[in-house]
């Protein structure tokens, strides 16, 4: 059995000699066990072991067997990237290679071949399929490869290039187990993306975000190349993981939902914060490959949010986990600092463009430092005054390790002109300023009027449009300093609607701000994007590539529409991304009627109903889901 107790060790160092990795103040709260049945995962609190299929780890992020065959993914805390373990024997997931890469989709065959995805986001900027060290498919920067099924003679992907149609293919592998380069085209989706699927005879159970209309779950006819009707409910429908009896263990379990937008947007948050990675493993990550910032900063986010909403601990403690990982993860604790980046942040590599080299950018500390921040004044008496200190600390740092970035005549921050970035020495863009002002108006003092004054700016570059307000993702310095023309800059890219939805979470901390933003249109510029269907085009004005990952999320929660909450209460693509599950938790109001109705069916070439359950608020969800398990020795 793999045991790391690295979580409880004690952080020595100066003024970051934090209590970020230990368990304290949950101790006055006794102990709360979450369990997940369905997939024999556990999670002890305060203490944040997580017990997975016999492995019992705090940073343990998957366990699994292929045959005789174990994979399981860990990290010790404060690691660049997650080790990789097959059979009990480390893999070295970078190839040999200096450069850091995102790792997604590690998949095991019942022969001990490893795949796994890799994408680049600095250099070739490319996504890659990877097979025992050896990259078997590489393509450009915005494709999509998903992993579906690996065994021993073939290797089925969902892959989606820019501007081209989702295919599933399959790739047979030789004798010597190797992937083939000439795949075979399964099925071709035309505009549509899939969401998830299962294997059944002849072909696939599936979801369609972009006909949810007409069906929940589709039947992908592989010899007839048919997409057929397979699920209609109420609701909405996924896979989800229930214990099944013996009579079912050939079904594929679906469970539908419905209910009103109260009711669905807790079950949505709820059930993206605890059977998605259960236990908070992620936050034991360091910011190399930007978890921290743009995972973990959105789910702590959405952990205070239903804490604050419904005070159930379960929420507090696991954030409390997430607080005291991340603070232990900075570079300093784990002898990383470099006079270019402050010794109280989080560094990254991924998007250097020189090996090895790490870069404390101003988006990513004011991400984490403000999702601290937030989750703290939140969480009440589960972030003991130690912890409040050591953020307030943090806060006065990051402030003063960057005010030699600032530029006194424009207002505005530069990108550290000493950093291998690639606009380094440029004005940064929006959502950089706007979050980092956030940030600075938390610290108080002077800092605050700084920020006021730089979300100010912002706003007043705003344009006026019958659609609701554009802005570009740059401050107008920038294209001035690069010497273009007021006729030239207006030709120029509006912002596109992810960063977007960034620059508006943090804008939304102004409350006088924010008002001026309602007033302005902001919403019904949300609304005009929203038309544009479930793939909308990237950017606020309708240009540049459809694709669903440009659904509204985030920041835009901040000024919802009665629009915006009937599109999150019903399923959309990446509905179990951080963003979203942010945006649902946001989204719920614990004062609206609260209802919720879940259908359990087992399906294969058809679905059959096999019970219903019914819930009137989300303490009885809570105790009473046929999901997961939440026991405390003291009762709370």
């Amino acid at each position: 059995m793999l045991r790391f107790t690295g979580y409880l060790l004690l952080s020595i160092g100066g003024a970051l000699a934090g209590i970020g990795g230990q368990a304290l103040a949950g101790e006055d709260f006794g102990t709360i066990t979450l369990t997940i049945p369905g997939r024999s995962v556990s999670v002890s609190l305060p203490d944040g072991m997580i017990t997975s299929k016999g492995i019992e780890d705090p940073c343990v992020e998957a366990v699994s067997k292929s045959g005789k065959n174990q994979l399981v993914v860990t990290r010790e805390l404060g690691d660049d990237q997650a080790t990789v373990l097959v059979n009990g024997d480390p893999v070295d997931m970078r190839g040999g290679g200096e450069r850091l890469a995102r790792i997604s989709a590690i998949r095991l065959s019942r022969d001990g071949s490893l795949v796994h995805v890799r994408t680049w986001k600095s250099g070739s900027k490319t996504v890659e399929l990877v097979q025992d060290g050896h990259v078997v498919l590489s393509r450009p920067a915005g494709s999509m490869v998903r992993v579906i099924a690996f065994d021993r003679t073939a290797l089925t992907l969902i892959v989606r290039r820019p501007n081209e149609p989702a295919r599933l293919l399959r790739f047979q592998r030789s004798e010597s187990g190797r992937i083939s380069q000439d795949p075979e085209v399964l099925y071709e989706f035309g505009g549509c993306m899939p969401g998830s699927m299962r294997k059944i005879d002849g072909g696939y159970l599936l979801q369609l975000p972009c006909r949810a209309k007409e069906a929940d779950l589709f039947r992908l006819d592989l010899e007839a190349q048919s997409l057929t009707p397979a699920l209609r409910t109420a609701g909405t429908a996924r896979f989800e993981p229930v214990v099944k009896t013996d009579d079912l263990r050939d079904k594929i379990i679906v469970v539908s939902v419905e209910g009103s937008d109260a009711g669905l947007h807790f079950y949505k948050g709820v059930m993206g914060l605890l059977l998605g990675q259960t236990g908070e493993p992620k936050s034991c990550a360091s910011d190399a490959e930007g978890l921290q910032s743009w995972n973990q900063s959105y789910r702590l986010s959405a952990l205070a949010e239903l804490y604050k909403k419904t005070k159930a601990p379960v929420f507090a403690a696991l954030g409390e986990k997430s607080i005291r990982n991340t603070l232990a993860a900075r570079d300093a604790l784990n002898d990383r600092a470099t006079p270019a980046n402050p010794s109280c942040g989080w560094s990254s590599v991924i998007y250097s463009d020189h090996p090895e080299e790490r870069l404390s950018l101003l988006i990513n500390q004011a991400m984490i430092g403000n999702a601290l921040t937030r989750s703290c004044t939140s969480f009440g008496d589960w972030c003991p005054d130690a912890l409040r200190r050591e953020i307030a600390a943090l806060r006065q740092c990051l402030a003063s390790g960057y005010a030699k970035n600032f530029d006194q005549t424009e207002g505005l921050y530069r990108i550290s002109p000493e950093s291998g970035f690639r606009f380094a020495g440029e004005f940064a863009p929006w959502n950089w300023q706007v979050s980092f002002a956030a940030l600075l108006a938390a610290a108080g003092g002077p800092d605050a009027v700084r920020a006021e004054a730089i979300a100010g700016k912002f706003l007043s570059e705003w344009e006026a449009h019958e659609d609701g307000p554009l802005w570009r993702y740059w401050p107008l310095a920038y294209y001035r300093e690069a010497g273009r023309t007021d006729a030239q800059i207006a030709n120029q890219r509006y912002e596109d609607i992810a960063h977007a939805g960034i620059s508006l979470m943090s804008l939304a901390d102004f409350e006088d701000l924010r008002d001026q933003a309602l007033a302005r249109g902001v919403t019904k510029r949300l609304d005009w994007i929203l038309d544009q269907g479930s793939e909308p085009p990237r950017d606020l004005d309708g240009s540049g590539p459809e694709a669903a990952r440009w659904v509204p999320a985030g920041g835009w929660a901040d000024f919802a529409s009665p629009t915006f909450m009937r599109t999150y209460a019903r399923d959309i693509s990446g509905s179990r991304s951080a963003s979203a599950i942010y945006t649902n938790a946001r989204l719920f109001d614990p004062k609206a009627h609260f209802d919720l109705i879940l259908r359990i069916w087992a399906c294969d070439d058809t679905c059959q109903e096999i019970s219903a359950q019914a819930f009137d608020s989300a303490g009885h969800f809570m105790k009473s889901n046929p999901f997961f398990v939440i026991r405390s020795t003291n009762g709370i």
